[in-house]
């Protein structure tokens, strides 16, 4: 059964929405993203909503055989044609939800897209994330704003702690300010869930990027927002082995992570 679409070639935009296209995308422009599956949102109406018995019994199968490809822990989210667009982020609406059992998959998928309405989701790896945030390219006057916390990004965009702030030229790519947020908490992955902890004294004290992680985000941010044509919302995250990921773009439709 081949309903499994991968981001080693660009799709069509509209059966497996605007975060996976943007991803495949990004790929295509030699940038790192995750290794990503999407299951298009017609396939999951037909096993989910009409209950095509046998097809979701082979769904279920074939899931099983996902670990070859993506090794766990998971990371399930959505990917709608609505969402992540030029009129409207839907930001937070839908769920994203971690399982490192490649058995408890489907089940998974389910719930993403249950919360939510003309979603397809993907099923992508779930990195083991140092360093996370969020850049938007031009938060005002030509001013890009870099948000970072140790750990996952959840800590960010939940609005959990204040993040370190950098604001940063970008006619010169020089800073203009930068302060250094509270991060008493960060978001680790614990029992198969992320969950925030108490950030120890050294990381809460310190700013969680140097200046030259600063600069690779700007400049592979500035050639993101190039790519799309308009100033982009991003996700990012540097891992263990301090490899820097976009895990999605978007068009700017506010700046509610900015506080």
């Amino acid at each position: 059964m081949n309903v499994l679409i991968d981001s080693s070639k660009l799709p069509s935009r509209e059966p497996c929405g605007n975060k996976f296209f943007n991803l495949c995308r990004l790929r295509d422009h030699h940038i790192k993203v995750p290794f990503s599956l999407c299951i298009p949102q017609f396939f999951l109406e037909n096993i989910f909503n009409v209950k095509k018995d046998k097809l979701l019994a082979e769904f279920r199968r074939d899931l099983l055989y996902i670990k070859d490809l993506i090794y766990p822990p998971y990371i399930v989210r959505s990917s709608g044609y609505s969402e992540d667009s030029r009129v409207i982020s839907k930001a937070g609406i839908h769920k994203s939800i971690v399982t490192s059992k490649s058995t408890h998959l489907a089940k998974t998928i389910k719930e993403v897209f249950d919360s939510g309405e003309d979603i397809s989701t993907l099923i992508q790896p779930l990195l083991n994330s140092r360093v996370s945030g969020i850049t938007f390219t031009n938060y005002m006057n030509g001013i890009m704003l870099i948000e970072s916390n140790w750990g996952y990004c959840k800590s960010i965009t939940d609005g959990i702690i204040e993040p370190d702030k950098f604001f940063i030229d970008r006619n010169c790519e020089n800073f203009i300010i930068k302060t250094l947020g509270t991060k008493y908490k960060m978001t680790v992955l614990s029992m198969d869930q992320l969950r925030e902890v108490i950030s120890d004294f050294d990381h809460s004290e310190e700013f969680s990027l140097t200046d030259s992680e600063i600069q690779k985000l700007t400049d592979t941010c500035l050639k993101i927002e190039t790519i799309f044509g308009i100033p982009q919302d991003i996700e990012w995250t540097i891992n263990q082995e301090n490899e820097l990921y976009i895990l999605q773009t978007r068009p700017i439709t506010s700046y509610q992570h900015v506080y």
